[in-house]
């Protein structure tokens, strides 16, 4: 059942009146010139991908390192923004540095967005382009086999259901998934998760990009591919490793760490780091110890090529 559009617009108002935050968040971070200058070292381009499923096609921003190896790595990125916020450059000198260092291949996908679409739109343009980006492997000079995703807070979100989903639907394997300050339980109201007395945003912020990536029926939040907390564990057993982020001052790290520890206890091969003085989406919001979670991550990223 699809919210009317009264109801749309009622969270809609409440994501305008709570937005302050973000705002004073991209004013008070600088962009170092050195990270810049990874855009000039990879070759981009764009792709639109057709989803035949939902009728909806879905763009991505292809980043090649220029120093790309044969059979190198293909990282599937999916930025954050509560499903609501657009894809920005952060998420093209993120993906222009990983490509680089990892001597390998982003796709950063430009996923569709709320209110106009939710779930499953976004979770099933995200699967297609994993299926596309299969089939250009050879085209590349990748290895098919070394096609990991990953995302941040929403983008961790759906990278998380897409595991599930290609686990179920087989035909595509990733070998890592990466998720960083992902909001995995979009069933739970905020005022009943731990620490709900110092939540990093208003609770009814969140609830707005819950409520309108979910839409008006609240049952089917529970769903694995809406809320990979839920899924079952014969679902997770057979999940690909995980690299989990998380940050001190996020909400999200609890469900984080105990996706993560459900995942290792079920045999799935987990790496877990908290960087506790950072906030939620620091990574790719260049804030924080960003630069530490960088190295993290291109260094599990490198490990495929072991």
């Amino acid at each position: 059942m699809a919210l009317t559009e009264k109801e749309k617009q009622y969270w809609m108002e409440i994501l305008e009146t709570t937005n302050n935050n973000r705002e004073e968040m991209f004013a008070l971070r600088t962009v170092p010139d050195e990270y810049m200058a990874y855009m000039e070292k990879v070759i981009r381009s764009e792709e639109m991908i057709d989803v035949p499923l939902i009728g909806i096609p879905v763009k991505c921003y292809i980043s090649m390192a220029e120093n790309r190896c044969p059979g190198c790595t293909v990282y599937i990125h999916i930025h954050g923004g509560g499903f609501h916020y657009p894809w920005t450059e952060d998420d093209a000198l993120f993906c222009a540095k990983i490509a680089h260092e990892t001597k390998g291949i982003v796709v950063d996908v430009d996923y569709a967005l709320t209110p106009k679409h939710s779930f499953p739109v976004p979770v099933e343009q995200v699967y297609e382009v994993a299926r596309w980006t299969a089939g250009r492997c050879a085209e590349w000079n990748a290895d098919s086999e070394k096609i990991a995703i990953g995302g941040c807070s929403a983008g961790g979100n759906i990278a998380a259901s897409v595991c599930l989903l290609a686990e179920q639907r087989g035909g595509i394997k990733f070998c890592l998934q990466i998720l960083d300050c992902a909001a995995l339980d979009n069933a739970t109201p905020p005022e009943y998760k731990p620490e709900a007395d110092l939540l990093m945003m208003p609770s009814e912020r969140m609830n707005a990009f819950a409520a309108l990536y979910v839409g008006g029926d609240k049952e089917s939040a529970y769903s694995p591919f809406i809320s990979p907390s839920f899924a079952p564990d014969n679902m997770l057993e057979s999940q690909p490793p995980a690299l989990i982020i998380t940050a001190g001052k996020c909400s999200l790290r609890f469900e984080d760490e105990l996706y993560g520890k459900r995942l290792a206890a079920l045999g799935v091969e987990v790496t877990m780091k908290r960087f506790s003085n950072s906030r939620h989406a620091f990574t790719v919001r260049m804030m924080d110890e960003w630069q530490e979670a960088h190295e993290v991550i291109i260094r599990r990223l490198k490990m495929l090529n072991l």
